[in-house]
């Protein structure tokens, strides 16, 4: 999606063509470096949603919230996501 915009395209311009609805836009992963580990996020839904919302103006976006203590606690016990999320660039 990024390399899209990136090109001048909507961001869902270079996915396959049978991709017709996209549920979750993030990717994340944790790569070494010089012997250390580097978490690494890329959290579309958040740093493209004004692109997103002006190339698909008729696009639903749905926004789950949930108990902030609750959302922590899980965060903190799926991997390395809290760690990630906690490295990522974010708008």
């Amino acid at each position: 999606m990024t390399r899209a915009v990136e090109q001048g395209l909507p961001p869902l311009a270079l996915l396959p063509d049978w991709v017709d609805t996209v549920t979750q836009m993030d990717c994340w992963w944790v790569e070494r470096e010089s012997g250390c580990d580097l978490c690494r996020g890329i959290f579309p839904q958040m740093s493209l949603l004004e692109e997103l919302d002006r190339a698909y103006p008729d696009a639903k976006f749905i926004l789950n919230t949930r108990d902030t203590g609750g959302w922590v606690r899980s965060v903190a016990t799926y991997g390395r996501l809290r760690e990630i999320l906690a490295s990522a660039v974010l708008p």
